[in-house]
């Protein structure tokens, strides 16, 4: 009943696009176009509250929970990706401090997710509503949710604050501090962009005697948002540590994730993510797709942009086919892979400088995603929704209107992976409350939500270590505070987490604190755990309490 509701709404969705696109006049061209807002709108809703919960997303909230309860930046939390939660962190505060609980929390960083692309939907059509098919292209960055996971997050952030930021600048001083404060988020998010700010910067330099004083005024505007920005999150980090104890915890990230963090040289690496992820995506089409598109970058010849252009339709179809006979949509972002890449050679000698930087800016992004990530090709062609928004609107507007009715429709349809097949179970407590999920899941859920709310109930210590694979278990142990190396549970290998482990109760030596088992992750058992010099004594049913039996 839910995909039959689900189809029908997103059959009218593209027939209402279909009428938008190829509608003459304004006033008409207009009412369908809030016509198809409001369908949008409701459809995003409805996935708010019935879109799978996927492993990560609860970890989002928690992360920003983490913060929002007293967790040491860099110190205590060991994750690669944890900047973004001084974002997130006001979010579930404030959600705590009004509601008392964190009960639907993550449906509420869901809602804030829907409210910032609407947000960005608003900017993108205020700088680009002139151009032809930029409605489209703002649904189509509206509808795409990255990694099919609808809320805020390094990878949702660090896409949607770029793009308002990009909106903003040099449109008002107002306007101009804002962005620099958007700017800021999106390197919190995503950090490899402060070599963008450093590019910015140098460039800034060089032209600013030709500059006008309103250029000058709104660069330094832009500048003093990220100036604030900076204080605000140095007096974050700092407030409980020490500039040593941070720099310690920088410097030892890269070997405590070492599923994210590379040393291995960029071009190579995000060759090998291509070639791997294109391949399985795309078959051969997209590497023939690639060697046409060098050869039109480099003859101008136009029978090979023409051939490219073929091959990136080829490669869509197979990359649609492939997944509807899979049934698994888990890599939605590779659909925008094609187009940019057809895009590549006239792009170069786009003479709107808009569009121009449009393109190339998240063609950047999605590097800097595809390089900081472990997910290969799925990442890296997230930013390219932004990007392929940039080719629609510079395109031949016949075509062009046609590509975008495609893209928008595509995005649409695959958005029905997002529904559960089955009516399911409404969740009635815990962080995920109001949300709903398949009645295994519910079950599974339920049980560990009273067996934590249980654990927090016990006494005997206010700290405490959860062997968990779910982060948002954390938010049930309100009265304790965790000892965890991170909410973030990452694939990392039984003996990874095990030297983790050890490492972190080397470092932190509390002197009594409760290990509590959640579930069977990793099959890691009591004696696999290095916890000499504590006496180990059971409270409960996988609830230990630890006291340390030497000092030093």
């Amino acid at each position: 009943m839910a995909r039959s509701l689900t189809a029908a709404g997103l059959s009218l969705c593209f027939i209402m696009n279909y009428v938008m696109a190829f509608s003459g006049k304004q006033s008409s061209r207009k009412q369908l176009q809030a016509i198809v807002l409001i369908l949008v709108l409701i459809l995003q809703v409805y996935l708010c509250f019935t879109m799978r919960i996927q492993l990560d997303e609860p970890t989002y909230s928690a992360l920003g929970y983490r913060f929002a309860t007293g967790t040491q930046m860099f110190v205590d939390e060991w994750h690669i990706s944890q900047m973004f939660g001084f974002l997130t962190m006001p979010f579930v505060w404030l959600f705590m401090h009004v509601t008392g609980s964190t009960d639907g929390v993550v449906l509420l960083l869901r809602f804030c997710y829907l409210i910032m692309s609407l947000v960005t939907l608003y900017l993108f059509m205020k700088k680009y509503g002139s151009y032809p098919n930029a409605f489209l292209s703002g649904i189509m960055i509206l509808l795409f949710a990255p990694l099919d996971m609808m809320s805020l997050s390094y990878n949702t952030i660090g896409i949607h604050a770029l793009l308002q930021a990009h909106c903003l600048k040099d449109t008002g001083k107002g306007r101009s501090f804002l962005a620099g404060i958007l700017f800021s988020c999106a390197v919190l998010s995503t950090p490899y962009l402060v070599i963008l700010f450093v590019g910015l910067f140098i460039f800034g330099i060089i032209h600013w005697k030709q500059w006008t004083d309103e250029k000058r005024s709104n660069s330094l505007l832009f500048l003093a948002g990220i100036a604030l920005m900076v204080v605000l999150f140095c007096i974050f980090v700092f407030r409980h540590a020490s500039l040593s104890e941070v720099i310690n915890g920088l410097m030892h990230l890269p070997e405590r994730n070492q599923n994210h963090f590379s040393t291995h040289n960029p071009i190579l690496l995000m060759g090998y993510r291509f070639a791997r992820g294109g391949w399985q995506s795309f078959g051969p089409f997209i590497f023939l797709q690639f060697a046409a598109m060098i050869i039109a970058l480099i003859s101008h010849n136009q029978k090979a942009q023409k051939i490219c252009n073929l091959l990136g339709i080829a490669s869509v179809v197979y990359f649609i086919v492939r997944e509807v006979i899979n049934f698994d949509f888990a890599a939605v972002s590779n659909l925008y892979l094609p187009l940019a890449l057809v895009a590549f050679p006239f792009m170069l000698k786009e003479e709107r400088k808009p569009l121009k930087i449009l393109y190339f800016l998240f063609l950047l992004d999605s590097f800097f995603f595809g390089y900081s990530s472990n997910l290969g090709l799925s990442s890296f062609s997230q930013a390219l929704v932004v990007s392929d928004a940039a080719v629609l609107l510079a395109g031949n507007e016949k075509v062009s209107k046609w590509a975008a009715l495609v893209m928008v429709a595509l995005t649409i349809v695959l958005h029905i992976n997002f529904v559960p097949a089955k009516e399911g179970t409404v969740l009635a407590q815990g962080p995920m409350k109001g949300i709903r999920v398949p009645d295994s899941y519910a079950d599974a859920y339920t049980q560990t939500v009273s067996f934590l709310q249980a654990a927090d109930k016990v006494t005997d210590s206010k700290q405490y270590f959860l062997v968990t694979d779910s982060g948002w278990q954390h938010m049930l142990m309100r009265n304790h505070s965790s000892l965890n190396f991170s909410t973030f549970q990452d694939t990392v290998s039984k003996e990874e987490y095990i030297e983790l482990f050890n490492e972190n109760l080397r470092q932190k030596k509390p002197d009594r604190f409760l290990l509590i088992f959640s579930n069977t992750y990793q099959n890691l058992q009591l004696e696999d755990l290095d916890l000499s010099g504590y006496t180990v004594t059971p409270l409960a049913d996988r609830i230990y309490l630890l006291v340390r039996t030497i000092s030093g």
